[in-house]
C-alpha cells in the first residue's frame, strides 16, 4: 500500500487520517499511520474530567453538595443515633413504591415498609406509618437532611 493511501499526506510526508468527533469529521495528525500517543502540549496541567472552557475553580452541580445540605455533613453523629427514619405526614393513598422512590437514590438504602392504619373509631383519621432503614446512622442522617 502506498503512503497515503487512506488518507491525505502533507508536506512532510506525515499521513493525516480523517476521524470521526463529536461534531463532524476532524483530521488527526499521525506517523506512519497511527495517531500521536503524547497529550497536546496546550492541555497538559488541565483537568482531563472536564470540559475545554469550563473553569475548574466553579462547583460541580452534579457533583458538588448544595451549601443547604453541608451544614450536618462534618458534624459528628450524637451518640445512639438510629440507622430507622420515621416519615410523617404521607398521604394515605401512597403506595410503598411510591415512597421507595424517594429514598433508593440515597447512598446504604437498604429498605422501606409502609403501614397502612385504618381509622379504629368514626372520627379517627386514617394513618400512614412509614419506616426507612439505612446501613449505618450516618446514611439515614444524609437522606433527612436531604429530604428535610
Amino acid at each position: 500500500m502506498r503512503p497515503g493511501a487512506l488518507g491525505l499526506v502533507d508536506t512532510a510526508g506525515v499521513g493525516v487520517h480523517p476521524e470521526p468527533g463529536m461534531v463532524g469529521i476532524t483530521a488527526v495528525a499521525s506517523v506512519k499511520g497511527y495517531s500521536s500517543p503524547l497529550p497536546d502540549p496546550n492541555l497538559i496541567g488541565q483537568r482531563r474530567d472536564i470540559a475545554p472552557g469550563i473553569n475548574p475553580t466553579i462547583p460541580d452541580v452534579i457533583n458538588g453538595v448544595p451549601s443547604s445540605l453541608r451544614n450536618n455533613a462534618g458534624s459528628p453523629l450524637k451518640k445512639g443515633e438510629s440507622n430507622l427514619l420515621f416519615v410523617d405526614g404521607l398521604p394515605t393513598d401512597c403506595t410503598r413504591r411510591e415512597v421507595s422512590h424517594l429514598f433508593r437514590p440515597f447512598v446504604g438504602y437498604r429498605e422501606i415498609r409502609v403501614i397502612h392504619k385504618e381509622p379504629r373509631r368514626t372520627g379517627d383519621r386514617a394513618m400512614v406509618l412509614c419506616f426507612v432503614e439505612f446501613d449505618d446512622p450516618k446514611c439515614a442522617r444524609t437522606a433527612m437532611d436531604a429530604l428535610h
